[in-house]
């Protein structure tokens, strides 16, 4: 059987299917067979004659092999053809359901070519177009034997996509060759360190002026074998270089720096959404991967030069709604009435998942049984809503509004103004308690109102696990004058 495999993958590599490889195969052989066996000469052959015509035959057929080869040039490399089975990947599975049925070895493939423009590639602009153009991806990884993608978008409107995109490309054959790649996109990928998560190789090294990155860190199960060169990053150690990124970007845009209450509402919210991905993105063996990066890029328009700032977060496994449905007795009640109270055909058009989403983003609500017992939990994505909202903050109406979007399952939460921070209701604080803030989309922030749905909505697609993706113009007078704020309260 070996032997049979060993043969058959020069003929795979050129794109000849199994079927038609063994029937190549037994002609020769039976070629072969008749070489030997034609008399040569009168009379019984010698030992040394008989040798001879094996000799003969196996050279003969060995020739006839060479040229049945030589008229298919090599298409796939070795890598390649010896996969036979599709590998199991959350995200790939996810956004193409139908894979394990569909996929094919690329040799018993149609030879099929494609070409793919990923335009307007934003999680934060247009979540419906990143992720049907991601599904397209996957669905094409199936059935195709070769393709190219092309990043067009001049500049990268969005990190988050090319998380997603890498996580994915963990699964996917190597089918995806080339393609056209603005210059802003193949910088970004460059210098965040994606090409080599990507598979991408420049033919052309781009200029390093105008970005500064906060590189590509990811993290895999304890179990899995490591396929990329950065892996088992601390969730510590990832959180404190988010720290001195972000205050690398401060000090270039207005020479400021985050406050210590400032480090630590980062630390909170880097630390605890990493720590959650880790236990809460696998909800069986509680070890789930995650991985991050961003940049801020220097821009420059008709009248002025501006910074724009991209920081995105990926785990993988367990959406937001599934890991919720494991909490405890009196969070689903809670999440169950709220559910029902805007369910429904003739109220609105939401599922049970957006719903489930959108209650467990305020605070105070958690998985962990007895998180609220403790006093602890259920603060990580109000935390990252007030870090965004300070960061983004501005007095300019020429600056673009930020926009963060939270992509989990088939929901996107998309969190810009007027919704930007969670608000804390006095009357329901306990004593020696602040209350939980609480954001739920609507000119009231009452969870007895419905969401709106410019802010809630349904993807076409699944994403297996969360993806928060943020992207916000700085304004350095904005900024700067937080700053002294700070400074004259602290000093009084």
């Amino acid at each position: 059987m070996q032997d049979d495999e060993e043969w058959l993958r020069a003929w795979h590599r050129r794109g000849i299917p199994t079927e038609t490889a063994r029937a190549l195969r037994a002609g020769l052989m039976n070629y072969k067979s008749g070489l030997q066996h034609v008399a040569h000469g009168k009379g019984r052959q010698t030992i040394s004659e008989r040798l001879n015509r094996k000799r003969y035959a196996a050279d003969k057929t060995r020739r006839e092999r060479k040229r049945l080869l030589d008229r298919w040039p090599v298409r796939f490399t070795y890598e390649m053809v010896a996969v036979k089975h599709p590998i199991e990947e959350p995200v790939l599975d996810g956004l193409n359901p139908q894979r394990s049925t569909t996929w094919k070895p690329v040799f018993e493939r149609p030879h099929a070519a494609a070409e793919l423009d990923l335009k307007n590639f934003s999680f934060v602009d247009d979540p419906i177009n990143a992720i049907s153009l991601l599904k397209q991806i996957a669905e094409l990884e199936s059935k195709i034997s070769e393709g190219r993608l092309n990043f067009d978008d001049q500049p990268c409107l969005d990190i988050g996509p090319f998380l997603v995109l890498q996580e994915m490309n963990k699964g996917m054959l190597p089918i995806f060759l080339g393609g056209r790649i603005s210059g802003s996109v193949l910088r970004v990928i460059e210098f965040v360190g994606l090409r080599h998560a990507l598979g991408m190789r420049f033919s052309r090294a781009p200029s390093a002026g105008g970005i500064w990155p906060l590189p590509f860190r990811s993290r895999t199960p304890q179990g899995a074998s490591p396929q990329r060169l950065l892996r088992h990053q601390t969730s510590e150690h990832v959180a404190t270089e988010v720290i001195e990124r972000i205050n690398e970007w401060l000090a270039e845009q207005a020479e400021v720096q985050l406050t210590e209450d400032g480090e630590r509402l980062v630390l909170s919210m880097t630390g605890e959404v990493l720590d959650n991905a880790e236990r809460h993105s696998d909800l069986s063996s509680r070890d789930g991967s995650w991985s991050v990066a961003g940049f801020m890029v220097r821009q420059r328009n008709e009248t002025s030069i501006f910074y724009k700032c991209h920081l995105a977060l990926l785990s993988t496994g367990a959406s937001i709604a599934e890991s919720m449905a494991t909490a405890g007795d009196a969070t689903k009640a809670r999440m169950d009435e709220y559910v029902r109270r805007h369910r429904g055909f003739l109220k609105s058009n939401f599922t049970d998942e957006n719903l489930q989403t959108v209650f467990a983003l305020q605070d105070g609500v958690s998985r962990v049984h007895d998180a609220l017992a403790q006093g602890r939990g259920g603060t990580g994505f109000m935390d990252i809503i007030e870090f965004f909202a300070a960061l983004s903050g501005t007095s300019k109406a020429d600056i673009p509004p930020p926009s963060l979007a939270i992509i989990s399952g088939s929901t996107c939460i998309s969190i810009k103004p007027p919704y930007m921070v969670g608000v804390r209701n006095n009357l329901f604080a306990k004593e020696g308690l602040r209350a939980p803030r609480e954001l739920w989309f609507n000119p009231t922030n009452n969870p007895d109102e419905m969401p709106d749905p410019a802010h809630v909505l349904s993807l076409p697609a699944r994403l297996k696990g969360t993806l928060i993706t943020m992207v916000w113009t700085t304004d350095p007078e904005y900024l700067q004058s937080r700053a002294i704020a700070n400074a004259e309260n602290q000093s009084s």
